[in-house]
């Protein structure tokens, strides 16, 4: 028996399905339908539908479920043994994505069920849902100015401490914290950009792929965003401006190429962002900066490259008491993500002083 796929998990999913219909005449959902063999047919139905890299996270999230719970059959799936499963699958306090992911899978797999009336209930939709990380007045978490500023004073002991040890280290933690900052972009934005999509004169850049990992984990550069609507061009502040010709300047000729990454390592090679997440969690150790985290309560764990992204859309809407700009900047097409996940009630200064001050102004 032999399945074709462009991946070897999808084509071990595939074998299974296929042998599973050659033993059973078909692969027909029953409440002795076990986690894995759901797990199986949803991977299977989803791989032609999304990108290789969702694919991945998706296989992996899948495998982690089957070592802890792939024997369970439907039947004993209750909202509860759902619940147990993600917590000993490890997801619940490895990183909100992961945990979100495993989420996603389940979810997928159960609705099989539920699409082919198994079951009349999602087990997973009766589980509470996750809430976004949120600081303790219900604001989404975000640098302010004094939390910046000590955020690059830690950049700049790390820097000082590595170059007694390297000479020719690049700091390009620092280069991506101020065009991060500069200009909202996530992680994998910043890590796109080309000579070709930087115009240091005007100081613009042009927002048109994203950075991910092919399916050998070599660094690729996707020639679209999550959306089309999300293209757009940024015109930066001076200090990312500034990161970025201190970037270029550290290119050596052949670096220099149009399509050559703005931002490299020592190498001349694209820099990996898993590099980047693990360079910021060093930051983590810096007393002075968790001091000033822990001031709005922020912790050592909040520190991840989206907390920039919130941070520069937070700044701006505070700023313009306004939510357009920051959508804009962030390129959200729906201003309700801008509210909820980034900027949230940061940006309302709410009050009519010059009404009362004329009423009763003395």
């Amino acid at each position: 028996m032999s399945f074709t796929a462009d991946h070897e998990d999808d084509a071990v999913s595939g074998v299974r399905l296929e042998a599973q219909r050659l033993a059973f005449g078909d692969s027909e959902i029953t409440l002795s339908t076990t986690l894995s063999e759901l797990l199986d047919q949803w991977l299977h139905a989803r791989a032609a539908d999304v990108r290789p890299q969702t694919m991945r996270v998706y296989r992996s999230s899948a495998q982690r479920l089957r070592r802890i719970g792939g024997a369970l059959a439907l039947e004993q799936l209750t909202p509860g043994r759902c619940k147990k499963l993600l917590n000993d699958s490890g997801f619940v306090g490895s990183s909100s994505h992961a945990a979100k992911q495993a989420r996603v899978a389940l979810r997928g797999a159960l609705d099989l069920a539920l699409e082919s009336d198994v079951i009349s209930r999602h087990p997973v939709s009766a589980m509470p849902r996750q809430r976004r990380a949120r600081s303790e007045d219900g604001l989404p978490r975000a640098l302010n100015v004094d939390q910046v500023h000590a955020l690059r004073r830690a950049v700049t002991r790390r820097e000082e401490r590595i170059a007694r040890q390297l000479t020719d280290a690049r700091p390009y933690l620092r280069w991506v914290i101020e065009v991060q900052l500069g200009s909202g972009l996530r992680i994998g934005e910043v890590l796109a950009l080309r000579h070709c999509d930087v115009d240091l004169a005007a100081g613009i850049i042009s927002v048109t792929g994203t950075q991910i990992d092919g399916e050998n984990w070599e660094l690729v550069r996707q020639e679209e965003l999550k959306s089309r609507a999300q293209a757009r061009r940024i015109r930066l502040p001076r200090f990312a401006v500034a990161a970025l010709e201190e970037a270029r300047g550290a290119c050596d000729v052949p670096s220099l190429l149009a399509n050559a990454p703005a931002l490299q390592s020592r190498n001349g090679t694209s820099i990996a962002a898993r590099n980047l997440r693990r360079q910021l969690r060093d930051l983590r150790e810096d007393a002075e900066l968790i001091a000033a985290l822990a001031e709005t309560g922020l912790s050592a764990s909040d520190l991840v490259p989206h907390l920039l992204r919130r941070t520069a859309a937070t700044l701006v809407a505070v700023a313009d008491e306004d939510l357009t700009s920051a959508q804009r900047l962030l390129g959200h097409s729906d201003q309700r993500t801008t509210r909820d996940s980034y900027a949230g009630a940061a940006f309302r200064i709410v009050g009519s002083a010059e009404t009362l001050e004329e009423l009763l102004g003395l």
